[in-house]
């Protein structure tokens, strides 16, 4: 699922503006320092920031919440919330013996039916994120449109290697990009017909997805 998410995520344009105007504002920030980490929610109080550019680490963690990234590998590589069983020292009241506390992020699929299914699938309905809403409608419980996960995976690998291609090598790389289009699809195990179909669902967005440069922020 986490492949597909970022998948969708980075052909999401309102994503890649805020992923813009973060790189924009902190640009030297993030060359000196690099993004902060962000606490595992497993057993770090959310409040714990411990970055030396607060003002940064704010609008991190605001991009964080907003598009449920647990992390960032790079800025160009985000690492969606996963289900997770949380420590029992995060909470101020006490909880009765045999009770795990598990944190199930609102973007994790469902599938099947039941009253847990049906009651989080709720949850998510009344989730005030209409940024959320194309993924949350393919990630309901009865949605055929889990079929779309696959590609949506495959097709964050392609952009990104394609991008560091373009980024290290543009000059090198004109007048061979339908060779090196079918080259990739090798390396990645990917028949030419899905690579060159995935290369145009990507081309086809307005923003030019693949025409962005990747940044190397750590």
């Amino acid at each position: 699922m986490a492949w597909a998410y970022c998948g969708w995520l980075v052909q999401q344009a309102e994503y890649q503006t805020d992923i813009e105007t973060l790189k924009t504002a902190f640009r030297n920030e993030l060359f000196q320092s690099g993004l902060p980490i962000q606490p595992d929610i497993r057993f770090e109080s959310l409040d714990e920031m411990g970055h030396e550019n607060p003002e940064l680490a704010i609008e991190t963690r605001r991009l964080c919440n907003k598009w449920r990234i647990a992390d960032f590998a790079t800025i160009e590589m985000p690492v969606p919330l996963q289900p997770t069983i949380l420590s029992r020292e995060l909470y101020q009241a006490p909880l009765r013996e045999g009770l795990i506390v598990y944190a199930m992020p609102d973007i994790y699929p469902f599938s099947g039916r039941g009253e847990v299914v049906e009651d989080f699938q709720t949850q998510r309905d009344f989730t005030d994120a209409p940024h959320l809403k194309s993924w949350f409608k393919m990630a309901c419980s009865t949605a055929r449109t889990k079929r779309r996960f696959g590609p949506l995976a495959r097709q964050f690998q392609v952009q990104h290697f394609w991008r560091v291609l373009m980024s290290r090598h543009s000059q090198k790389i004109k007048g061979k990009k339908t060779v090196l289009r079918e080259l990739l699809g090798e390396s990645l195990d990917i028949d030419r017909d899905t690579i060159m179909a995935d290369f145009r669902t990507l081309g086809k967005l307005p923003f030019k997805l693949l025409e962005i440069p990747l940044e190397r922020f750590f």
